[in-house]
């Protein structure tokens, strides 16, 4: 190690120490600290196998995780001031970054340091010469500048113990970084909305988050309390004199946010004092626990049981109403007349009852989906949706209307049945279904917007401060419910087509038929292609797409040929609207697809993968994470 400790390092990072002898610098930075963040639920800001070439790029990563840290973990703050004032000190850190960063050393080189050095991993003889180092595994290859020494000129210690520590970052920033009394209650409160785009927002819902977690349902170690903010020694004053309570940080064990559970970790000797997690007076984070999910919890939630309870309160009044249309005119119906015209007017008003029925059923579905998995695009998806409802619905009082006068000239009704008595019967409930749509429309709209507030808390916990993570996760949440509403439309187009339109004997039909369940495959293969970031498999799909794209914009141009005229007049204006849509949502699906292609291997597959999956097959001897290979079984892997 002193050889390896000699020799200048091209990048940041930590060592492993091979079976064979070799050590390479080959994982992302890794000290003690860093775990202790990680098993607390911070979410990873750098991918497991990456290293770093440049120190401010280094600094930016830690900060964000540290930004991730604060937004992951419950019961990160006990008040508005304390969480402003910790929004605070990571702004001011990033404004202090460039005292101490030299320039001349951000590429390099760097050097070999242990992170985890201190009194009980130095063995020592009699006359004090020291004999041997433990806890090797925190060894990392840092820059200079984190390797000065107490009382350098440029306190650069200090703000490099600010990136590294659990637990001192406020501290330190106040007494050795800031001018005195710079960090008033009143200048934290202004630099804390920099942290973020709403930074009181994020103050309130950290708040909220502190309240479920005070709550005795939440945590059975809600009594369990350290009497400060985990620090120890010269770095833990007494809070109590500043801000009237201790700083809480009460025992952890909670599931990981985005962690997979550490399997190796049931095995530790518990009776060992867990080295700097012990003496920093922190509890050690227990291994991740498989949770049960409740599909139905998201009810429990205001903003989501409105969004659902008016979803499906307009089902039920609309197919209330679609219902009695049906059975008026199938009531109605006289003599069966074989005539061509006459025949496709038969089928016009059951194949709307169809289409709604599938219509609302599938809404429920799509809406209890993007709730369930907060889903904001999916949500805003639903209220577009429903605005094509609304259109089809109106559009529909007109050909419901042309139906009932065909088979009324054709005395296809019963004798005592006149169309415009039939007509007059039915119009109210037909004009009554689009205003009900319409109303619940607005519903929605007011709904989604609270939703998207509340949802994109969620997202930010999840994904992390992380701007341009949190882009690809916008375009990957796009594409999916670009699927999803794909399929409506699709299937929408192709039951009019093939009840109505096409003929039991033309070979169409079958062919019609036989593009539904092709088109289900395709769809489930694009969103898992997206999620594994398979590139051959996206390449396929898009082909695939363009190939659908073709042959919606060939059935729109039919529709209007004098040669199908008829065939299409009973439904010539419904097919045309889900035709455009159609198109118009695969060409948006294509834009889409091509964007995620262009974000795979940039980390939010990591992000995407599910922890209930790597909980059911855990490696006994690595981390498992998909996209991750299982080290050599004969030893632990630390990250």
């Amino acid at each position: 190690m002193l050889s390896l400790a000699g020799i200048p390092q091209a990048r940041i990072g930590p060592f492993q120490f091979h079976d064979n002898g070799t050590v390479t610098l080959a994982n992302r930075p890794l000290s003690c600290s860093v775990m202790i963040l990680d098993n607390d639920g911070a979410a990873r800001t750098m991918s497991r196998d990456e290293t770093f070439g440049c120190t401010d790029a280094f600094v930016s990563d830690m900060l964000i995780f540290h930004d991730n840290r604060l937004l992951s973990q419950p019961n990160a703050v006990y008040s508005g001031d304390d969480c402003r004032a910790q929004m605070a000190v990571k702004t001011l850190l990033r404004v202090l970054s460039h005292r101490h960063v030299r320039r001349y050393l951000r590429s390099g080189p760097f050097a070999l340091q242990l992170t985890d050095l201190h009194a009980s991993n130095i063995f020592v003889d009699e006359e004090w010469n020291v004999t041997g180092l433990v806890d090797l595994e925190w060894i990392c290859a840092l820059p200079l500048e984190s390797g000065d020494a107490p009382g350098a000129e440029t306190k650069g210690v200090w703000f490099w113990h600010c990136i590294s520590s659990a637990n001192a970052m406020y501290l330190l920033l106040e007494s050795h970084l800031c001018p005195p009394v710079s960090l008033s209650s009143e200048a934290e409160a202004a630099v804390s909305t920099f942290w973020c785009w709403d930074a009181e927002d994020a103050v309130w819902n950290k708040l909220t988050g502190k309240e479920a977690y005070d709550d005795p349902g939440f945590s059975h170690f809600n009594s369990q309390r350290s009497p400060t903010y985990g620090h120890s020694g010269e770095y833990a004053p007494d809070y109590s004199q500043n801000y009237g309570q201790a700083y809480p940080q009460p025992a952890v064990n909670q599931p990981s946010y985005m962690q997979p559970a550490y399997a190796e970790n049931a095995n530790l000797n518990t009776s060992f004092d867990q080295g700097y997690a012990h003496r920093q007076g922190l509890t050690p984070s227990a291994p991740s626990r498989s949770v049960h999910r409740d599909s139905m919890g998201f009810i429990k939630t205001k903003w989501s049981a409105a969004f659902m309870g008016v979803t499906t309160l307009q089902a039920i009044i609309c197919l209330v109403f679609e219902a009695y249309v049906f059975g008026k005119f199938q009531t109605s119906l006289g003599e069966h007349r074989d005539l061509p015209k006459v025949q496709s007017q038969y089928k016009t008003i059951p194949t709307f009852l169809t289409l709604f029925i599938f219509g609302f059923l599938y809404e429920l579905v799509v809406v209890w989906d993007a709730l369930r998995m907060k889903n904001t695009i999916q949500v805003i998806g639903v209220c577009i949706a429903n605005l094509a409802l609304l259109v089809y619905t109106a559009i529909q009082i007109e050909q419901i209307q042309t139906a009932i006068t065909i088979l009324g000239e054709f005395n296809a009704l019963k004798p005592e049945t006149l169309s415009t008595e039939l007509w007059g019967d039915v119009k109210p409930y037909l004009v009554a279904i689009p205003a009900v749509i319409g109303l619940a429309t607005v519903c929605m709209g007011f709904i989604a917007w609270k939703l998207y507030q509340e949802f994109a808390w969620d997202i930010l916990k999840n994904i992390g401060a992380d701007y341009r993570m949190k882009k690809r996760f916008l375009h990957y949440q796009i594409y999916i419910a670009l699927l999803k509403f794909d399929f409506f439309f699709f299937l929408g187009f192709i039951i009019q087509f093939v009840v109505v339109v096409a003929q039991k004997t033309d070979p169409e039909f079958a062919l019609t038929i036989a593009t539904i369940p092709i088109t289900i495959g395709i769809l489930l293969a694009a969103a898992y292609f997206t999620r594994k970031e398979n590139k051959p498999g996206m390449f396929v799909v898009i082909i695939l797409y363009l190939g659908g794209l073709s042959y919606f914009i060939f059935k729109l141009v039919r529709i209007y040929q004098p040669d199908h005229k008829d065939s299409y007049q009973a439904v010539r204006r419904s097919l045309t609207a889900f035709a455009v849509i159609t198109i118009l949502l695969i060409i948006l699906t294509i834009i889409n697809a091509i964007i995620c292609l262009r974000n795979f291997d940039n980390g939010l597959k990591a992000h995407l993968i599910s922890s209930r999956k790597v909980e059911e097959k855990p490696d006994a001897h690595s981390i498992s994470l998909h996209d991750v290979k299982p080290q050599l079984p004969s030893r632990m892997t630390i990250d």
